[in-house]
Parts: C-alpha cells; sequence; structure tokens
C-alpha cells in the first residue's frame, strides 16, 4: 500500500502511518479523557421495572352532552368523533365555565351574539353554530378549565384554540386553550 512505501521512504515521519480505527468507547480506561462532570450514582445499571398503576396516568375530562349539543354536521368537526373517544376512555366529567370565567377572554358583545343564535349560522368559512353551541362552548370551556385543576386531558367540542376574543374562527367559538 502507499502509507508503507512512504513510510520507508521518509522513516522519521508519522504522518502516513496507518492507524487503526479506534473510538471512544473502544479505547482502553487509560487512553480515554477524563470525564468533565461526575459520574451520576447508579448510571449504566438497569432500573428495576415500576408496578403498572391501575388508574391511567393522565386523566380524560369530558361530557357525554358534547358529542350532540354543537352539531355540525356535514361538517369535518363532528361529534361523531368525540363520540368514538368516549366509548374507548374513561373520562371524568365536569360543568360548564361561568360567564365570567369566559369574560375574562372574550367580549361580552360576542359572547352575547352567541347566546341569542337561534338557527345554524355559518360564522366564519370553518365555523358553524346553533342554537345550543354557546351551551356546548361553556361546557368545553368548563371541562378544560377542570382538566388544568386536575392535570388532566379535556377531550371537547367544540375546540376552542382559535376563537379570538370577539370573534370565532377555525372551528372554535371560545377559547379554552
Amino acid at each position: 500500500p502507499r502509507s508503507t512505501r512512504l513510510n520507508t521512504l521518509f522513516p522519521y515521519t508519522t504522518l502516513f502511518r496507518p492507524r487503526p480505527h479506534r473510538s471512544a468507547q473502544l479505547r482502553r480506561a487509560h487512553e480515554r479523557a477524563a470525564a468533565l462532570l461526575p459520574r451520576r450514582p447508579g448510571a449504566g445499571r438497569r432500573r428495576a421495572r415500576r408496578a403498572r398503576r391501575r388508574r391511567p396516568r393522565i386523566e380524560y375530562v369530558s361530557h357525554p352532552s358534547l358529542a350532540e349539543l354543537h352539531p355540525t354536521e356535514p361538517h369535518v368537526e363532528t361529534g361523531e368523533r368525540l363520540v368514538a373517544l368516549l366509548a374507548e376512555l374513561e373520562i371524568i366529567e365536569a360543568g360548564p365555565a361561568s360567564r365570567e370565567q369566559v369574560e375574562r377572554c372574550h367580549a361580552r358583545d360576542y359572547l352575547d351574539r352567541l347566546e341569542a343564535l337561534e338557527v345554524p349560522t355559518l360564522l366564519d368559512p370553518d365555523t358553524v353554530a346553533s342554537e345550543t353551541s354557546y351551551e356546548a362552548a361553556l361546557l368545553a370551556a368548563g371541562c378544560t378549565l377542570a382538566a388544568v385543576d386536575r392535570g388532566g386531558f379535556a377531550l371537547v367540542r367544540p375546540p376552542g384554540h382559535h376563537a379570538l376574543p370577539d370573534r370565532a374562527m377555525g372551528f372554535c367559538l371560545i377559547d379554552n386553550v
């Protein structure tokens, strides 16, 4: 090989000497660099598995009425999605948020308009509301507040992550995030 021939021509140089590939894991202890941080106690040891908990790690907060209160069919945000989740999961039922709690985020006249709806209405190109949507939105916000208090996850509809202080947007009526 070329490196061997160059070493015979220039015996005092180590530039062309082939070296075996050694990664840090394969080096001997005296060849490794000193650790910058002290080792954690128990590092490298396998930990015993903990016994499985009987209750779920995350509590799911919702209400069965949320699937029927906000009729949006044939819209993509339908109650069928929530019905499927509620059938599979154990939930904790929560009540609606108060008007005072919701007014912390939303304008009073916007909430009055939502409450006054009597027929299905398009509030924006994506958001449908009906006569029971205000009740559903308060219930969804209440479930979300209860989930925050419990450290859980709220399964609600209508969703609330797009709602603005003075109008609905993107399927969302009341901000509950």
